[in-house]
């Protein structure tokens, strides 16, 4: 007999019976309104586990989720989901959810599994088990050990996200709240909720549609096929409101009509399955397995973003969903290469919010398109509006936090910002504060999940900065402290013995560049920078990473350093800060779709002598992997990374020989590749050469000289006639560099 049916049968019949009662008239008014009810059983565990296998035992038909630690001897009914399994039922629906907190708060996994939960009869309960409110704060949380970060342990993580959950769950009249040794509270209609009747799905809108507006999206995305090329749908919905439905739905009908091949995109197959499932179920008797629904001749494939741009596919249609999940710049690559393109997104969510992506891809649309359509989803499908579970989720998780709005003033500039270091325990008691810095980052990163707030909140190595102007926050950085190990220990990271969690600068440069004593140097790393959108470009960004190098040299830090998806401007960016490029990932990120660059400043004298030897080994290792594992990685980027500082060039009396002849015409491209090589990897790192050529030159440089592209892919990429117009290209830049270099003394032996 398990722990949890003991529990069931210690509950007296008489507390079983109440609490059922209560439970049904619960159900009764929520139902009525087609809402859904978060409940939370707030005791002991074995007094939580009891009530709920009650419930269970009592409706034993509905379908349940039980999300965490679920007995095997639950009822059939009853689906047993790991914490971090929740966000692969995205796209399901149950009638009940339990969430058991005891086996830890995970905040993406409660924001992704409450979607799945439906209202309606019998459907909509959505149970939370936790320890008593007054103590969960204190509670062993199992999910602090993913947080923990060397030298800290469990006990060294914050409280401060549990204790802020908590305050919202006495805070919301609308949650009701069963706590072991006091009175069941009021069932009826939940406070400042007015009583009514019903809300029914949308009454004449024909099946499969559950709304008028889902109806509308179908339409909308058959209209990319059948109206005018480069006039691209958007569809943009808060979750629960059926745009990947819609895009399934409109799929199947394509397939039906004869459309041949639809290429479905997006963050990740899984992030897709809903488009999948709704195509399936128009099309009966398609054959369907993972990533891929066939139709007779047609099929709804999915393709990775970065693999359907580098492979040049082309396809009838492109969908892509949860748009807010991929980096802007891809989208617009996307938006080019697919003359039919339709466009899903979030607005708020789990996976990431979609404000900062609303803000920039309508510029980048209104920019490269025609014409293009935005329609919004208004109507959830599986509850009411109003739903107090979804608003409950909001507040609790920030997940329509936006930044402020009245900010548009001339004189907000560095000098007239205040940069302070916020005391987390303030912060999490200051609403306003942190809603308006977390907005920052839901608009600035183009992924900000509920997670990251408990992260920003509890990281024990984590420090927040804010940037403010007439008490407004328009700034923010968050830091990680990283490194200081022993000789020992730094020895066995670089032999890739050991990976500590939560200290990427350290490990990245001991594995990956050999420098072992970066270990043992100590660190802070630049998680997140964020400046309002209307205030870019003022100097707030670095007024906020001058104060985070004031503080590492009164911490006595050696470096500070940042990791991210690299794109050309936010290398020259990091770069404009004074910060170094010393390292390109080799393959491409799950989440961003984007090689990784690692930037790094000098704070102390031992600093400056690590990023010295980084930066040389970089330019020593770089050029070599363009005509290997990066030969694909895009020529503006690999412009950008190559710039900054290098020792003066050494050139033999033979390499200026060959250069010279190439230059003049008098000999082959491939005779003198070797000092034509050299000096192309030299002119890179010098800004100052940048000027003397457009950056379509470049292109061709760093494609047929460091990433060996053959002379047709070039001129073909370039509209150039051949090889003779790609070497005439190549001859007249490098004849302007090679010049400028002498102008300038840049050869070692001048």
């Amino acid at each position: 007999m398990s722990d949890q049916s003991t529990a069931a049968r210690s509950l007296s019949d008489a507390e079983t019976t109440t609490f059922l009662h209560w439970l049904g008239t619960l159900q009764a008014a929520a139902q009525s309104r087609r809402h859904r009810c978060l409940v939370v059983l707030a005791g002991a565990r074995d007094w939580s586990h009891g009530l709920i296998r009650a419930v269970l035992e009592d409706r034993p038909a509905l379908s349940t989720l039980w999300v965490g630690e679920a007995a095997a001897d639950l009822p059939a009914c009853v689906e047993g989901v790991p914490v971090d399994a929740a966000v692969r039922h995205i796209g399901r629906e149950t009638e009940r959810l339990v969430y058991d907190a005891w086996a830890g708060l995970d905040a993406d996994a409660f924001a992704a599994i409450s979607g799945t939960l439906r209202a309606g009869t019998d459907a909509g309960l959505c149970f939370l088990l936790c320890p008593a409110l007054d103590a969960w704060p204190d509670y062993a949380d199992p999910r602090y050990a993913r947080m923990t970060v060397a030298p800290y342990t469990a006990a060294d993580v914050g409280r401060r996200f549990v204790r802020r959950f908590v305050t919202r769950l006495r805070a919301d009249p609308r949650v009701a709240r069963v706590e072991q040794g006091r009175p069941l509270p009021d069932p009826g209609v939940p406070a400042g909720e007015a009583p009514g009747e019903a809300a029914p799905m949308q009454a004449g809108v024909p099946a499969p549609y559950r709304s008028a507006d889902q109806q509308q999206a179908v339409a909308a995305v058959k209209k990319v096929i059948t109206g005018q090329r480069r006039r691209p749908t958007v569809l943009v919905a808060d979750r629960g409101r059926g745009k990947s439905a819609a895009l399934g739905m409109a799929a199947a009908q394509l397939l039906q009509a004869g459309l041949r091949d639809i290429v479905v995109t997006g963050p990740g197959v899984a992030a897709v399955e809903a488009v999948f499932a709704h195509a399936a179920a128009l099309l009966p008797g398609a054959e369907r397995r993972r990533g891929e629904l066939r139709h007779g001749e047609g099929r709804l494939r999915f393709v990775a973003p970065d693999l359907y741009l580098r492979e040049g596919m082309r396809s009838d249609l492109l969908l892509v969903d949860e748009a807010a999940a991929i980096p802007t710049h891809i989208l617009v690559d996307l938006l080019r290469a697919a003359p039919r393109v339709a466009f899903a997104t979030t607005v708020h969510g789990y996976e990431g919010t979609g404000r900062g992506f609303a803000l920039r891809f309508r510029a980048a649309l209104d920019a490269h398109t025609r014409g293009w359509r935005e329609l919004r989803l208004e109507t959830p499908m599986r509850w009411a509006a109003g739903d107090p579970l979804e608003a409950f989720l909001f507040a609790a998780f920030l997940l329509d936090a936006e930044f402020a709005a009245d900010v548009a003033r001339d004189d907000a500039a560095a000098g007239r910002c205040r940069v302070e270091e916020l005391d987390r325990d303030a912060l999490c008691d200051d609403e306003a504060t942190l809603a308006a810095l977390f907005g920052l980052l839901i608009n600035a990163h183009y992924r900000t999940r509920p997670d990251d707030l408990r992260y920003l909140l509890d990281g024990p190595n984590i420090r927040v900065l804010v940037a403010r102007h007439d008490d407004v926050v328009v700034g923010t950085a968050l830091v990680a402290e990283e490194g200081g190990f022993d000789a020992q220990d730094a020895l066995r990271i670089g032999r890739g013995d050991i990976r500590p969690h939560g200290h990427l600068l350290p490990e990245t440069l001991a594995v990956h560049l050999g420098l072992e004593k970066a270990a043992m140097l100590t660190s802070h790393r630049i998680l997140r920078i964020a400046v309002h959108p209307r205030l870019r470009r003022r100097g707030i960004a670095s007024a906020l990473l001058e104060r985070l190098r004031r503080r590492a040299v009164d911490g006595g830090v050696d470096f500070l350093g940042a990791s991210f998806g690299a794109t050309p401007e936010l290398v020259r960016f990091w770069n404009a800060c004074g910060f170094t490029n010393v390292r390109a990932s080799l393959r491409r990120g799950g989440t961003t779709a984007l090689h990784s660059a690692l930037v790094l400043a000098p704070v102390s004298g031992e600093g400056v002598k690590l990023i010295r030897e980084a930066r040389g080994r970089f330019l020593d290792l770089f050029p070599r992997q363009l005509c290997d594992s990066l030969a694909r990685l895009d020529a503006p980027l690999v412009h950008a990374l190559m710039q900054g500082s290098a020792p003066p060039l050494v050139l033999s009396a033979t390499d200026h020989e060959m250069l010279k002849a190439w230059i003049g015409g008098h000999r082959l491209f491939e005779v003198s590749l070797a000092a034509i090589w050299r000096f192309a990897c030299h002119a890179l790192t010098r800004p100052e050469m940048r000027p003397l050529a457009e950056a379509k030159e470049w292109e061709v440089l760093v494609e047929r000289v460091l990433q060996c592209h053959d002379w047709q892919t070039v001129s073909t990429r370039h509209g150039l006639a051949g090889r003779r117009a790609v070497d005439a290209r190549l001859r007249k830049l490098l004849g302007v560099i090679y010049a400028e270099y002498w102008r300038r003394g840049l050869f070692a032996e001048q």
